[in-house]
């Protein structure tokens, strides 16, 4: 799923304020609030691949949006600098390389048009989710193009490096002063632009009635909480922990409590690409009902949760030197 990356930033990667679901039959344009397009008219698919084409014969425009200190900022603009319409460019050639994804639906704001110079067509792109892909529950990061005569189509995410380039090179050109769409205070009210999950640090525990309740941390430093004890199976894998998570992330349900050290979240995630999952885990029993805090890393494949370490009843360690340094780093957050 390569999430971390989003989104990847994915970095930010790859902001979208809540979570759009837009499927194949959407049939009308939302008004661009985030300087994003929400929705985009649906047409039959034709394979439209980027490198059979000249880039020349598109313009480019692009959105973005940011809150910060109570006020919300849009930008929607062209983009005319040509080593930065070539950059995206060449990202989209690399994009359709990926595998593409059929079927489900799926959720994007499009912060990308291309705009055929004669034609007058346009190509509305972005990251977003791919649902039910193979017949899963659950989705996938990926990268959707769609348009009234293109149809709707969605490829796997390349890296989430790539997605959260992609989101740099649009913000880098459109928020200048005169693509100020518009400015307008905001009550956040928890509210958050959605980047990329990169920690979970989870209490379980079964002595008193179920409790599974934490926090996750995004890209950004945000921290958010979560509380699952009212699920009546009381059995939740790690993979399904994460899906779910994601999910709330994604649609803007989870409380924003927080936040910590960007730059030591961003740490984090650089270095999850290096743990082993596989790597043997320590253990020593501590206690008895005092339940467990696990600290997980967020699988950059797949979203589940990869276990580092744990205290409670056990102290438990995944011995992986990139495991034990994103450990350090999360008790530093809260020092």
């Amino acid at each position: 799923m390569k999430r971390g990356i989003l989104s990847v930033l994915l970095a930010s990667a790859m902001l979208f304020c809540g979570c759009s679901r837009i499927c194949s039959d959407s049939d009308s344009a939302a008004p661009p609030e985030t300087g994003m397009i929400d929705e985009v008219p649906a047409g039959p698919a034709i394979d439209l691949h980027f490198s059979e084409l000249s880039m020349d014969d598109f313009t480019f425009s692009g959105g973005s949006f940011v809150i910060e200190n109570g006020l919300q900022t849009v930008w929607r603009g062209e983009i005319t600098d040509d080593e930065t319409c070539r950059a995206i460019w060449d990202l989209l050639c690399l994009q359709e390389q990926q595998k593409r994804l059929e079927g489900g639906g799926h959720s994007s704001n499009y912060p990308l048009i291309l705009t055929h110079r004669e034609t007058g067509e346009e190509i509305y792109i972005g990251y977003g989710m791919h649902y039910r892909n193979d017949g899963e529950e659950g989705g996938v990061t990926s990268f959707i193009v769609s348009g009234a005569y293109s149809g709707t189509y969605c490829y796997a995410e390349h890296s989430p490096e790539t997605a959260v380039q992609f989101q740099a090179l649009i913000d880098g050109a459109v928020r200048r002063d005169e693509y100020i769409m518009y400015q307008m205070p905001q009550e956040t009210g928890g509210a958050y632009a959605v980047s990329a999950l990169v920690l979970a640090n989870i209490h379980c525990n079964w002595a008193e009635g179920f409790q599974y309740y934490g926090e996750v941390i995004d890209l950004e430093g945000n921290v958010f909480h979560f509380d699952f004890s009212d699920d009546p199976d009381e059995e939740i894998s790690w993979e399904e922990a994460g899906l779910r998570l994601w999910e709330q992330y994604e649609s803007g349900a989870l409380k924003c409590t927080g936040r910590v050290d960007a730059d030591k979240a961003e740490k984090c995630w650089q270095l999850g690409t290096d743990v082993n999952p596989d790597a043997p885990m320590s253990e020593t029993h501590m206690e008895w009902d005092a339940g467990l805090w696990t600290l997980c890393l967020f699988e950059s494949e797949t979203g589940s949760l990869i276990p580092l370490g744990s205290t409670g009843d056990y102290d438990r360690q995944l011995e992986d030197a990139a495991a034990k340094e994103i450990c350090a780093l999360y008790r530093s957050m809260h020092e």
